[in-house]
C-alpha cells in the first residue's frame, strides 16, 4: 500500500512539472527565431511602403485639388438660379 501512495505521490508531482509553461525567453539576450526575424523584416518593410504611399497621396491631393476662391456676385446668383427649385404655377380653386 505504501508503494502505491508512494508512487501516486510521485506521478502527481511530475505531472504538475509537466504542466507548467516554458520558461520565458529574455529578449534582451536571446536572438530572435527565424520565423520572428522574417516578420520583422516584413513589418518594417510594409512600414516603408505605406509611408511612401501617404506622401505620394498627400503630393496628388495637392496638386489635383483646385486653390481656393470665392465666387463672384454674378456666379452665386446663377447657383442659387440652379438650386432653386421650380415653382409650380398655382391655379385658382374652383368653386
Amino acid at each position: 500500500m505504501k508503494n502505491i501512495l508512494f508512487f501516486l505521490l510521485i506521478s502527481l508531482s511530475v505531472v504538475g512539472a509537466w504542466a507548467q509553461p516554458p520558461a520565458s525567453r529574455d529578449p534582451t539576450t536571446a536572438e530572435p527565431s527565424a520565423a520572428e526575424q522574417r516578420r520583422a523584416e516584413l513589418r518594417s518593410a510594409l512600414k516603408a511602403q505605406r509611408a511612401r504611399d501617404a506622401q505620394e497621396r498627400k503630393d496628388q491631393s495637392l496638386e489635383v485639388a483646385p486653390a481656393f476662391r470665392h465666387l463672384s456676385d454674378q456666379e452665386r446668383a446663377d447657383l442659387r438660379q440652379q438650386l432653386r427649385p421650380p415653382r409650380r404655377e398655382t391655379r385658382p380653386e374652383r368653386q
